[in-house]
């Protein structure tokens, strides 16, 4: 910009607007026969610029066809009665050659303010403000963009050349006002046709916003615009923030599409059409919507189309037409769509049909059916229901079949770690699930199982705040949000967990769950796929799959709650989601300290406030700078981390089991750390790690030691059967060859013998396997027991034993604690 050489003050960048701009006319000379403009004048604009009526004017902007040749200059007047007028003065050449400048508008394209930066600064982003005045102070408050205009206020936009924008990232700035909303739709219709990334700032809520007090609100105020900002605003870092919280990415402008008989626009679908006297009739079809682009799976199959549309209350709906549903059933078909909202003209299903399938050269759309980690392009890029982070190589990709509501987003990033981030630091318990919830996105670069923690113990201990923490990391953390709760059915639960590949799993009240459905989905989350399921044809449908992270919580652990349903918890079910206390046994439940105040139920309050106020920008800018640092170093170090975990933390002697465990626990204090160096969380290095140490002692403790699950579990059931049946399914052994039972026992289990001070048990094989250990009853479990000395051997785990002359096969089992009642004589009983 040029600033005038006369009148300049210290005015604080009263805003213009439409008003002002016809507030009063500049008088205007009738153009001279044969004059012309000079468009790219060689020359600066005179030293003195001065209107036969107005005077001198009070501010100067020069439009600028390169950085040394000037367009037009914008000059405002000031009146005495307070209103402002403005002319544009010019350069023209009459007809006998001669130049002069005049107070008139050249004609064609208008260039935009401060062309000639915009073009030397081609990386530099953009940002459009509403007349020269607020360009100017949009420029002091963001120093790092080109702030720039377009001549002759909100009616005069499709008068300028926005070409030199072409492909740029640009910011709009609307005024907050009628005009300013309207100039802000047009503005980015033409953008997006100039390839632009687009960003459109909310200018209602930053007028609403108290200045130097981002949390405060006031009654927005109207014509509101940067100009008024700078009037305001003494803390400018602040203002910024405000910006980026209230700045949005811009909605494309509906694309619609016409061909052969079918024209499409904001009215709807319409199509000649004849009743069946051959009289035209309405041609009405359905109301407007868009076709995204041309959709398939990556292996080529289940081609179709993706459409879009708003319904009768502004709701946008996206839904994937198959190419099968064109040629099926058109009345189902219509039926579907008009169920989500988009009206279709009862009898006109064919033509909508025939519109569909005639259109051809859409964009060609990548279909995914679950979140996380795919091969788009060659490329690996992470899909979530709302955006894709990574490189696609030019590619739209689209997953289907999830809802966006649970992945809001809310606030920045920044809201997220002076918040939640903030709030958890220094606590076990959550420092450990915040840091499970960026450990699920690890699962498919590593290669491994979904797994799951489970924090439990008595109400009003903090455990829904953890957990709303943790799914504040990629949405709302609330169970209207991104917490989804126990209360379903295997099958719902399967459904959930498809919409979570590769993410946390969060899930609130184990309590409120059919135990049969935990005890089946808890296998089910860990194997990653679901039932096996036919269609209506009779063809088997592909399963769904996923991986995930489940973070549960509940007031009773785990076995408790399988038990309900009479059955024993399977030591498989018990790995794969490890019961964590909640109790972190410091006086202030699942927290280590009370916060600031010492109060744990306000400290658990705060974290619930923060969790529901800005969320969802964690996760996916965690995914965005893992990419960015590389995946092969990823690798590299969370292999390192589990392997260190393993040899600093396990015991050496521990059971598989137990390492399984502790790699878990590795993981997500791995990816803790991965988030602490990656400014996602802000935590020291040593957190995340030191929270996973303290949860997996804690579960160790818990669990009763380090050796297998199936051996304990397999004593207690062996001794519960002998406690249930004793002398009523075992028959004393026979002394001499001569049964002391008074009559026969029905369904022998076996026999009992006491030698010395124990007690043998032997058991016939086939009740050891069916009646007894069941699933248990293997190798390791009856090498574990005879180390043990609980079930005697002489080199095999089944005993020969004569009974009466003749050898039979049995388990011995010995219990030296057991009350010796008897003293006999006995044969020996191995042979």
């Amino acid at each position: 910009m040029t600033e005038g050489q006369v009148h300049i003050d210290d005015e604080r960048f009263a805003p213009l607007t439409d008003a002002d701009r016809s507030a009063g006319e500049v008088s205007v000379a009738g153009p001279e026969d044969g004059e012309t403009p000079i468009l790219h004048p060689g020359a600066t604009l005179p030293r003195r610029i001065r209107h036969h009526r107005l005077g001198f004017p009070s501010k100067i902007w020069s439009y600028e066809a390169d950085s040394e040749k000037i367009w037009a200059a914008v000059c405002r007047f000031d009146k005495p009665n307070g209103k402002k007028e403005f002319g544009i003065y010019s350069l023209w050449r009459r007809a006998d050659g001669t130049e002069h400048w005049r107070w008139k508008c050249p004609p064609g394209p208008r260039p935009l303010y401060k062309l000639a930066e915009i073009v030397a600064r081609p990386g530099t982003p953009v940002m459009i403000c509403e007349g020269e005045k607020a360009t100017d102070a949009a420029a002091l408050i963001f120093p790092d963009s080109i702030t720039t205009c377009w001549l002759g206020g909100a009616n005069a936009l499709r008068l300028t050349d926005f070409s030199p924008l072409a492909g740029r990232h640009v910011t709009i700035c609307p005024d907050n006002d009628k005009p300013g909303r309207k100039a802000a739709s047009e503005l980015i219709s033409i953008l997006f046709g100039l390839g632009c990334k687009v960003d459109v700032i909310d200018a209602e809520q930053l007028s609403a916003t108290v200045p130097d007090h981002p949390d405060e609100k006031r009654k927005p105020i109207d014509k509101w615009d940067a100009a008024d900002a700078v009037a305001e605003w003494a803390d400018r870092d602040a203002f910024r923030r405000v910006v980026s919280r209230h700045t949005a990415a811009a909605k494309a402008p509906p694309a619609y599409r016409s061909h052969g008989r079918f024209t499409m626009d904001e009215t709807g679908l319409h199509a000649p059409a004849r009743n069946k006297k051959g009289d035209a009739t309405d041609s009405f079809v359905s109301a407007a919507f868009e076709i995204l682009g041309s959709t398939r799976s990556a292996e080529g199959r289940n081609w179709g189309m993706l459409l879009r549309w708003s319904d009768p209350d502004g709701r946008a709906h996206t839904r994937l037409v198959s190419a099968e549903e064109l040629h099926a059933n058109v009345a189902l078909f219509t039926g579907s769509l008009a169920k989500e909202g988009l009206r279709v003209e009862r009898g006109r299903g064919d033509d909508l049909a025939d519109y569909l399938n005639g259109c051809d050269d859409l964009p060609k759309v990548l279909s995914v059916d679950r979140s996380g980690w795919q091969e788009v392009s060659g490329r690996r890029v992470f899909v979530l229901p709302d955006r894709t982070v990574g490189d696609t190589g030019g590619e739209a990709v689209i997953l289907t079949g999830t809802s966006t509501a649970a992945f809001a987003t809310k606030g920045e990033l920044d809201d997220w770690v002076q918040g939640v981030g903030i709030l958890v630091r220094g606590h076990s318990r959550p420092m450990l699930m915040v840091s499970a919830a960026f450990a699920s996105v690890l699962l498919g670069l590593l290669e491994r199982e979904g797994s799951g923690l489970h924090s439990y113990g008595p109400s009003s201990m903090g455990k829904s705040a953890v957990n709303e923490a943790a799914a504040s990391v990629w949405g709302k953390g609330a169970t209207d949000g991104y917490v989804h709760t126990w209360r379903s059915t295997s099958n719902g639960l399967e459904a959930v967990a498809a919409m979570h590949s590769d993410l946390p799993l969060c899930l609130d009240e184990l309590g409120q769950a059919d135990p049969r459905d935990v005890a089946t989905s808890v296998y089910q989350f860990s194997a990653g796929v679901g039932k096996n399921r036919a269609t209506k044809e009779g063809r088997l449908q592909s399963p769904q799959s996923w991986r995930t992270l489940v973070l549960s919580t509940g007031e009773m652990p785990l076995p408790d709650k399988l038990q309900e349903d009479g059955k024993r918890p399977m030591a498989g079910q018990l790995i794969r989601l490890l019961d964590v206390p909640a109790d972190a046994g410091l006086g202030f439940g699942a927290f280590d300290h009370g916060g600031a105040s010492g109060d744990a139920k306000a400290l658990a309050d705060a974290i619930k406030h923060a969790a529901r106020t800005h969320y969802g920008t964690a996760g996916p800018e965690f995914v965005r700078r893992l990419i960015e640092k590389g995946e092969t170093e990823v690798v590299g170090e969370a292999e390192a981390a589990i392997t260190a975990f393993a040899r600093n933390h396990v015991p050496p002697d521990a059971d598989g089991q137990v390492r399984r465990a502790g790699d878990t626990f590795a993981q997500v204090g791995y990816a803790g750390e991965l988030a602490t160096a990656l400014g996602i969380l802000p935590w020291q290095a040593g957190d995340a790690l030191g929270a996973a140490v303290t949860c997996f002692e804690a579960w160790l403790e818990n669990r009763g030691g380090v050796g297998s699950h199936e051996v304990p579990e397999a004593i207690e059931r062996i001794r519960s059967f002998i406690e249930r049946h004793g002398s009523s399914r075992f028959e004393t052994f026979p002394a001499n060859g001569a049964s002391s039972h008074a009559r026969p026992i029905s369904d022998r289990a076996g026999y009992r013998r006491v030698v010395g001070t124990e007690v043998e048990w032997l058991f016939f094989p086939r009740v050891w396997k069916d009646e007894v250990l069941h699933e248990l009853d293997t190798n390791t479990t009856r090498r574990a027991l005879t180390e043990r000395g609980l079930l005697r051997s002489n080199g095999k785990h089944q005993c020969v034993v004569k009974v009466s002359g003749k050898s039979e096969r049995f388990y011995v089992v010995r219990l030296q604690d057991a009350e010796a009642t008897d003293r006999e004589d006995n044969e020996p009983l191995l042979i």
